[in-house]
């Protein structure tokens, strides 16, 4: 660890590291290692430390993976000051920049800071230089479950770098055991390094932080609306009860979850056959009416009356368009619950949160007019009543921050719009910031010396990122806002529980991890397995975010992205896939999309296949129009139709018809944008068209002014620029093209 050392010795001053740092940072050397520390503790720097010991020893490249553009540019920036990069070393990589220009900085970067999904198309896209990058820092490492980019990008590495080393960055992974696992096994990670406020390194830079949790009474009419919604609730679970459904009933109604799970339920086919239609509607109506109402009682509870009232005026929007919110508003107990919240408003009634976070606020900058208050809260539309609400106060400055996605009605913010208001929290010109679930991950926001949680998540990830806002450098206070008897409470005690247990699942998993029993040795062991002949598939760019892209990029496959008319795939001069979902397959019926497709692929290539994936739900059509259009696939189309349960064995049959066609029979890819033409004439106009910088309509003036295809190949520059249209350089072109040998074409494409 010599060249940590020394980079201390030289900087000490500076950015003074903490001991536990260090000792991360030198255990991180060891091998894989997933570092969980508070928000605010400096996970950064470690991450630093590592990156600059093994690119000084190895050479090579740093890349650092982080979920949003903001986070990307702040960790270069802290990489920067903590290692005194110059800006030739480091790159930004995001969607933003083009392909040619994320190519040149994979090329010359040292230093690569990145979203994890431009990297994941550039590995499939073959830009990507993972051969040379000798750490790999996944910052949020959390987020490495499911189908985040985060695992596929972790596989490609250790497949493709000799030297491959990861670090995992998280406040919180979870408190699930298998979720944690999943993470583990996701990254390779071979080491855990723990730490939280209580450990014995870690606490003389821990600042004391008040935790106060305090309860209020919902007033008398949010008691009457609450009980409207529960027994319209109750009424709509005993009808699921009488046909068949088994719906268990707690206090504040039945859990929302279990209702999600079995309104996905319906859907599947073994169910659907054993309902009549009208009992599957009955059935379906009344799981969305119990939804609704618990969603409605949700907003009342823990946001107030105007939040529940922005809700109603949505459902009473749908209902105009029909649908099952059509019978859902004219239920008597819906229609006297949105009468009670409209008379509760008109009487200027609140929720008893509202009026302590005024008096909260109130204190805090009375106490400490220098304070800076960050307020979370779940819903956009609480946001802006709270916006509006504290900036009444004197000596109030507030300011909301949101996420990107226009949601609720409302347009998110751009990212620089949000990293320039964390700005303004910082100097001062915003003193209170009432945020959404974007100020809980990743972004710098300044240490704050009150945060409020208006509202409660049943999460311990958001729960511990929340509460690492404050006590950082100073002191700091939490309050926890509750109404009592609702879901704040049930919300709060589970975050508190998963946060206990995931203390211990860490621990667990800490003492059984053990670099054999990872699976690194088995994706090692897949470099030694590469065929000589790589077969080629070219894929339309909008299959990027198909999971089926993404394990054919796994296999032994050259992928090569184009726009591409007709098809999804093209493995050969006679053979393209066109790959739909089930339920893209039933929508494409409904809007007349997939017979136009299916004729373009069978007029662009001689065996056109069609390809589905997945299994069961397509809704918005009968069986009988889905197998109706699949038998028309096959009996008027004459196009074979192959069908995946999974992407994965989706990709194995694309990887499959692409090594046939050109290992076997020696055909390669070829893009066939165009129909194929029916007549001489066409023929003749589409291979004049072939030509560079001719269409269709020189093809013609050449082809009139020429005579043949044959005159118009033998024609010289001066000929060709003769027609109208056609100029000195297009002309050089096309004798360009047709003179060149084939070898110097094919070494120079």
């Amino acid at each position: 660890m010599g060249t940590i050392d020394r980079y201390l010795g030289e900087k000490r001053r500076r950015i003074q590291p903490r001991a536990y740092q260090l000792k991360i940072a030198q255990a991180a050397q060891s091998g894989n290692t997933l570092v969980i520390l508070p928000t605010g503790l400096g996970k950064t720097l470690i991450a630093a430390l590592v990156a600059e010991d093994r690119v000084k020893k190895l050479g090579g490249k740093c890349l650092v993976l982080a979920p949003t553009r903001p986070l990307c540019e702040q960790h270069r920036e802290s990489f920067t000051e903590f290692l005194g990069l110059t800006v030739e070393e480091t790159a930004v990589l995001t969607g933003e920049l083009s392909p040619q220009t994320r190519a040149e900085y994979w090329r010359r970067a040292r230093y690569i800071f990145a979203t994890p999904q431009t990297v994941k198309n550039d590995i499939i896209a073959g830009r990507a230089r993972l051969s040379e990058v000798v750490l790999l820092v996944f910052d949020e490492a959390h987020r490495a479950v499911g189908n985040y980019p985060y695992g596929f990008i972790a596989e490609a590495y250790v497949r493709e770098a000799p030297h491959a080393r990861i670090l995992g960055l998280t406040a919180s992974p979870g408190y699930e055991e298998s979720k944690v696992k999943e993470i583990c096994k996701a990254l390779f990670i071979e080491h855990i390094e723990a730490r939280d406020e209580k450990s014995p390194d870690v606490r003389p830079y821990v600042q004391p932080v008040r935790v106060v949790w305090e309860k209020v009474k919902l007033p008398a009419i949010f008691q009457a609306i609450k009980r409207n919604l529960l027994d319209l609730a109750r009424e709509r679970a005993e009808m699921l009860r009488q046909i068949g459904f088994q719906v268990e009933w707690k206090s504040g109604g039945p859990p929302k979850k279990d209702m999600l799970e079995l309104l996905k339920g319906l859907e599947r086919e073994e169910v659907k056959f054993q309902l009549s239609r009208d009992e599957y509607l009955e059935a379906r109506r009344a799981v969305l009416h119990v939804i609704a109402a618990l969603h409605a009682l949700e907003l009342l509870e823990t946001q107030g009356l105007h939040a529940l009232r922005e809700y109603l005026e949505k459902v009473r929007e749908r209902a105009r368009r029909g649908g099952y919110t059509k019978l859902l508003v004219v239920e008597e107990k819906w229609r006297r619950m949105e009468e009670l919240c409209n008379r509760g408003i008109a009487e200027g009634v609140e929720h008893p949160k509202l009026e302590f976070l005024k008096k909260e606020v109130s204190r805090q900058l009375t106490i400490q007019p220098r304070s800076r208050i960050l307020v979370f809260t779940h819903y956009r539309a609480t946001a802006s009543m709270l916006v509006k609400e504290l900036s009444k106060i004197p000596g109030v400055k507030v300011a909301k921050l949101i996420g990107q996605t226009k949601r609720e009605g409302e347009k998110g913010l751009k990212q620089r719009e949000q990293v320039m208001i964390l700005e303004a929290l910082r100097r001062g010109e915003v003193n209170t910031l009432i945020a959404t679930q974007v100020a809980e991950e990743g972004l710098d926001v300044a240490e704050c010396q009150l945060v409020v949680f208006y509202d409660n998540v049943p999460s311990a990830i958001r729960f511990i990122q929340r509460r690492g806002r404050t006590g950082r450098i100073k002191p700091g206070k939490v309050v926890v806002l509750i109404a009592e008897g609702t879901r704040d409470e049930g919300f709060y005690w589970a975050a508190v529980r998963k946060r206990r247990k995931m203390e211990e699942v860490i621990r667990r998993i800490s003492r059984s991890l053990k670099p054999s029993e990872q699976p690194l040795d088995r994706v090692l062991a897949q470099k030694e397995q590469k065929l000589v002949e790589r077969v080629k598939v070219v894929v339309d760019s909008r299959e990027l975010a198909s999971e089926t892209l993404r394990e054919l990029s796994r296999m032994d496959v050259q992928l090569e992205i184009r726009s591409l008319k007709v098809a999804d795939y093209v493995v050969s001069e006679s053979v393209a896939i066109e790959r739909k979902s089930v339920q893209d397959f039933a929508a494409s019926i409904i809007d007349k999309r997939l017979f136009e497709q299916i004729r373009d692929l069978k007029a662009s290539y001689e065996s056109p296949i069609l390809l589905i994936e997945g299994e069961g739900d397509y809704r918005g059509i009968t069986p009988e129009a889905f197998y109706g259009a699949l038998a028309s696939m096959v009996i008027d189309f004459g196009v074979p139709v192959l069908w995946a349960k999974t992407p994965r064995e989706a990709a194995a049959i694309i990887y499959s018809i692409a090594r046939r066609e050109q290992r076997e029979k020696r055909k390669e890819p070829v893009i066939k944008d165009r129909k194929l033409p029916a007549s001489l004439k066409e023929l003749q106009e589409y291979v004049v068209a072939s030509l560079p910088g001719v269409d269709s309509v020189l093809a013609k003036r050449l082809l009139d002014a020429f005579g043949s295809v044959r005159e118009v190949f033998l024609a010289s520059e001066e000929k060709l620029q003769r027609v109208e249209g056609i100029g000195p350089k297009t002309a050089k072109n096309i004798r360009w093209v047709i003179d060149s040998p084939y070898r110097r074409a094919l070494e120079s494409s």
